[in-house]
């Protein structure tokens, strides 16, 4: 289905969605988390991609609103009169992420399910078989910790267009390996595609205990849970991702080259602290990732050379030898071409 789709379709009642469970609502399989800020435009989308969805098994909607200043939390609030078993609420009267509190991790320590399934406030899912599809997958391969799918990307600073991401080639059902997992060959993971065990999500928060200089946990989530037996990908388009809206990390994040470079150095620094957390296991794999984010930004022709240096001298211990070499060149080839105006 598509958005206008879901936007008109009329909704069944509290009893109808939960006749179809195996069991009561007081023991969910899975917990789908959700997280808004200001999102009165879309969360009620949202809510509706999770109440469509047909289940043989009960399922709770834990959706946390980080003190909106619009509609947003009256919109949840009526959602939850109409839906009192299946959605719980957060409506917070002060900003938590401002307080240094993850909204996400504040939802998931609330969750009862075997499962988490992911989609933020601004998101939504198109398919009413997603979440039994997914599931149906995990418990098929207890081996995997973690499932996802392609999606819809609606990106925002291109007037709307809309275009297939995350979607791994050739691909029906299968294991992904956590290589292609952290390095992305096929673009984009949708956040609001993903199924996680819970169990998954213990080692998680541990590695993120005392490193409050984490900002983004997506890559981190996909990480962990891949680590054990790599991700299960379905090939089908189940969700709609609204990329780069205002005042959004994706937006600053392409905006602004300073906002970029804090966001890598962290990244840098946490690979590493992750290849010691990991034994070593995966350091081949961090270690490329490093390469790849330190060259991306010694190659981006609009930062200053000041800036590149600054940045180089940061985090040139995260490269091999042949590495420091190369980064070496591309600062002094960019230098030369400051020097003749080029």
């Amino acid at each position: 289905m598509d958005v206008t789709e879901l936007q008109s379709m009329a909704l069944r009642s509290e009893a109808e969605i939960m006749s179809a469970w195996d069991r009561g609502p007081d023991e969910p399989l899975v917990s789908i988390s959700c997280t808004a800020f200001n999102h009165e435009a879309y969360i009620e989308t949202a809510l509706k991609g999770f109440l469509v969805q047909e289940t043989n098994f009960p399922f709770e909607i834990l959706v946390h609103d980080d003190a909106s200043t619009d509609a947003t939390a009256n919109i949840i609030r009526a959602y939850h009169e109409r839906y009192p078993h299946i959605i719980k609420p957060i409506l917070q009267v002060e900003n938590q992420y401002s307080q240094g509190n993850k909204p996400g991790g504040m939802n998931r320590k609330r969750a009862l399910g075997d499962f988490i399934a992911l989609c933020e406030g601004d998101d939504c899912w198109t398919d009413a078989s997603k979440l039994q599809r997914q599931i149906d997958a995990l418990l098929d391969h207890p081996g995997v910790d973690i499932c996802f799918h392609c999606a819809t990307k609606v990106d925002y600073s291109k007037n709307g267009a809309t275009t297939l991401i995350g979607r791994y080639a050739d691909m029906s059902c299968a294991i992904v390996p956590i290589d292609q997992i952290v390095l992305r060959p096929y673009g984009l993971i949708p956040t609001a595609s993903i199924v996680i065990r819970r169990k998954v999500l213990t080692a998680l928060r541990a590695f993120r205990e005392g490193r409050s200089y984490l900002e983004v946990g997506d890559i981190y989530l996909f990480f962990f849970g891949s680590m054990r037996g790599g991700g299960l990908y379905i090939d089908r388009n189940m969700s709609l991702y609204r990329a780069k809206l205002p005042g959004s990390w994706t937006l600053k994040n392409q905006t602004s080259y300073k906002y970029r470079m804090r966001a890598i150095r962290a990244r840098i620094k946490s690979y590493r602290e992750l290849d010691e957390y990991t034994g070593l296991k995966f350091s081949s794999i961090l270690q490329h990732d490093n390469r790849t984010r330190i060259f991306g930004i010694l190659k981006e022709r609009n930062i200053p050379l000041k800036d590149k240096v600054v940045f180089y001298r940061e985090s040139h211990s995260a490269l091999p030898i042949s590495g420091r070499v190369s980064a070496i060149f591309y600062i002094a080839a960019a230098s030369i071409m400051g020097i003749f105006g080029r």
